[in-house]
């Protein structure tokens, strides 16, 4: 590519589909381009009229950036040791000056409050990492978006400020769009576990039985629907998001020497929680009394497994209420059961989770 497009191609290649749009809204992205050396330091900030549950579920609708993101030709999620892998394909260029360039984001998120992302396998760029802060202030969202960036390709000193400015409000002002889109189109009721939920891990022995419990975890739930009845909005396939997050030393057993055996194993690979995140769900007997089965991805020890939870869920006075068990091998997780002496710990572990959850407003 000859030196003088290049200032199309980062453009476009930092930030997919910045092409001019009638469609779009470009009065309010607040925008900041520093350049030192051949790095760029971008801050952006729009404050969508939106709940952050609906900021939320754009930001992390990776799978789908291709359809409200123009030039993203194709973007896919997926979980790798307990971290979010996000591939990209971009049609990277303006006009008749394309390109196809390929990213791999490495993502972690932070519910309703933080995603960041970091590149892990691109020729194009010594350095692309960022975030996405969600922060209420005056009962107003506001989202603020932070780009670092060093391409690993000449970029003349004369790109002026004012197109990344540009370029970037187009791109801001998109993802604005579509958030308060969808926040007009339907209506998201966000649970939070609530106290009295509980997680209780049940073992067997050569000499006794044993049992874990948790009270202190962060459970986020949103249900999707037009419907006022959850429950209804929940069997016609609004139960959108689910994700649990225990922290591993909040698992406890009355032992205290099976607990000081227990928290190397599962803290394995620097592993300080264990997470479960759903990806979809099923209903059983709709007419009598509806079974779910949560399908999802399970990560503990820094190993993450595919993993189906059969559920049962009940709302009453506003309050949700999950049961349901599930027997795991400590081996899929790469965990050899403890032992202590003559006592050695069962491969087989069973999982009850009784969680009580309260409508956040």
């Amino acid at each position: 590519m000859k030196p003088k497009n290049y200032i199309l191609f980062i453009i476009i290649l930092f930030f997919p589909g910045f092409y001019l749009d009638s469609s779009v809204d470009k009065s309010e992205p607040k925008i900041t381009v520093e350049r030192k050396g051949q790095r760029y330091f971008i801050n952006g900030i729009i404050s969508p009229n939106s709940s952050r549950f609906s900021i939320w579920d754009v930001l992390r609708d990776y799978n789908n950036f291709s359809k409200f993101l123009p030039n993203v030709i194709e973007s896919k999620a997926k979980t790798e040791n307990n971290n979010k892998i996000v591939t990209q394909k971009l049609n990277a260029g303006f006009m008749f000056l394309k390109k196809e360039t390929h990213l791999t984001l490495k993502v972690q998120e932070e519910p309703f409050k933080l995603i960041t992302f970091k590149n892990i396998n691109s020729k194009h760029f010594k350095e692309y990492f960022g975030k996405w802060d969600i922060i209420k202030k005056n009962n107003q969202q506001y989202i603020h978006y932070t780009l670092i960036a060093e391409p690993n390709f000449f970029t003349p000193s004369f790109i002026s400020k004012n197109i990344f400015t540009k370029e970037i409000g187009i791109f801001l002002s998109h993802l604005k769009n579509e958030i308060e889109k969808r926040d007009r189109l339907i209506a998201n009721h966000y649970f939070v576990a609530d106290q009295g939920s509980l997680i209780v891990l049940k073992g067997n022995s050569t000499v006794y039985k044993y049992q874990c419990e948790a009270k202190n975890f962060k459970l986020h739930l949103i249900i999707k629907g037009t419907n006022e009845d959850d429950m209804i909005n929940i069997l016609n396939g609004g139960l959108d998001y689910i994700n649990l997050s225990l922290p591993t030393k909040n698992l406890m057993s009355t032992k205290e020497k099976l607990n000081k055996k227990m928290y190397p194993l599962i803290e394995q690979n620097n592993s300080k929680t264990i997470n479960f995140s759903m990806i979809s769900y099923t209903v059983n007997n709709i007419i009598k009394e509806p079974i779910f089965t949560l399908n999802g991805n399970l990560s503990i020890a820094g190993h993450t497994n595919k993993v189906s939870i059969p559920i049962k869920i009940t709302k009453k006075n506003n309050i949700l209420y999950l049961s349901g068990s599930k027997i795991l091998k400590m081996s899929d997780y790469k965990i050899k059961p403890p032992k202590m002496f003559v006592l050695k710990t069962h491969d087989e572990v069973e999982i009850h989770t009784n969680f009580k959850l309260k409508l956040k407003k």
